[in-house]
């Protein structure tokens, strides 16, 4: 905690560690029909939502205040429709999200509707967003910790989801408890602004 509370600022009041390094690198997922899925293996993960949203830097817009990103409300909730989800701080098990910054990654909960508007910092300290806590979100470490090849990050936070929902993680400590069954995946960038949201799950239909 001192080391990240230490840092070296890099755009107050974001320290170095508030900041996901970029790199290299490349990732590929194999889909195939629904009906065909377990041809292929026994545990297959279903994809049930996706959303996409994006257009002009928000950035540019006198009136951007920074906490509502409309690429993020409108493709979160495509997903949502697509799936069938009416409430995702109920019906998702667990999220990954981009977390390039830790302003970033704050409001997206609250843009995703993981929690209410003004309450992700509190609910954070409170560990709600905990690996054990009512909303497990990037157990993997997100960006902060792997990284990001830009490109191939979302389907490596995907790829976190399809092992959880097998349970099948490597570290069985990071292996989620309970009953999971629909994960949420995101990336997200610009310019132009564009935000992509996928929802995961092991059952079909």
């Amino acid at each position: 905690m001192e080391d990240a509370l230490n840092a070296p600022v890099i755009a107050a009041p974001l320290g170095l560690y508030d900041c996901c390094g970029t790199s290299d690198g490349a990732s590929c997922a194999i889909i195939t029909r629904t009906d065909m899925a377990k041809s292929v293996r026994e545990d297959p993960v279903y994809i049930k939502g996706f959303g996409v949203s994006h257009g002009c830097m928000p950035h540019y817009d006198p009136a951007f205040d920074w906490l509502h990103f409309p690429a993020l409300k409108r493709s979160s909730q495509a997903a949502y429709e697509m799936a069938g989800i009416t409430n995702p701080r109920e019906e998702l098990s667990l999220a990954e999200v981009h977390d390039c910054f830790t302003v970033t990654e704050l409001a997206i909960y609250e843009n995703f509707d993981f929690c209410d508007e003004g309450t992700a910092h509190r609910l954070l300290q409170e560990g709600y967003f905990d690996r054990d806590g009512k909303m497990p979100v990037n157990v993997d470490g997100g960006l902060k910790c792997f990284g990001h090849p830009v490109g191939a990050s979302g389907i490596r936070m995907t790829y976190e989801l399809y092992k959880q929902l097998q349970r099948r993680v490597d570290n069985p400590e990071r292996q989620l408890k309970g009953d999971l069954r629909l994960g949420l995946s995101h990336t997200f960038g610009g310019p132009p602004q564009l935000s992509a949201v996928l929802v995961v799950g092991n059952e079909p239909g």
